[in-house]
């Protein structure tokens, strides 16, 4: 990975962090430094750890800034495998730690998206109150919303794990 690379990731989940910040009042979202360090901790997977009272929101984040995703790729019968790939490594990641799986891509000065398998945004934000699609991705229903929406959602919804 290029230096390039890798600091539009790193400024990429530098956002989404202050996104969240700023969205879940009272949380405390700490960004994970594991996969930058080649080493992981038991227990912690994704981005970021996101928690209250010692109680952790139970969502393992993915953040991708990819210049191959193409929102319109979304659409097609079958989404392509580069696509497909990104949800299964956010898919993997989360359920290694037993928690709800987030991926949030972006294309550069493109919009970004957030997905959720279907059943766990229900779970999480209740009936969707935010416009989305549904797609099936790697054998899996999986709710797409545009993450401007889900931060909105987020600043006037209580939160619960």
């Amino acid at each position: 990975m290029s230096v390039n690379a890798r600091s539009k990731g790193r400024s990429f989940e530098q956002a989404i962090a202050l996104d969240l910040r700023a969205s879940l009042d009272g949380w405390t979202v700490t960004r994970n430094q594991t996969d930058r360090q080649g080493g992981q901790v038991e227990g912690v997977a994704g981005e970021f750890t996101i928690t209250r009272n010692g109680v952790h929101l139970g969502v393992c984040i993915e953040c991708k800034a990819v210049e191959s995703f193409d929102a319109a790729q979304l659409w097609r019968e079958y989404v392509p495998d580069a696509t497909a790939k990104l949800w299964r490594q956010a898919a993997r990641q989360a359920d290694g730690v037993r928690q709800i799986p987030m991926l949030i891509v972006k294309r550069n000065r493109r919009e970004v998206l957030c997905m959720m398998r279907s059943g766990d945004a229900v779970r999480l934000m209740g009936l969707i109150p935010v416009p989305c699609m549904y797609v099936e991705m790697a054998g899996t229903s999986v709710t797409v919303m545009r993450w401007a929406d889900v931060v909105k959602w987020a600043r006037w919804a209580e939160v619960e794990p």
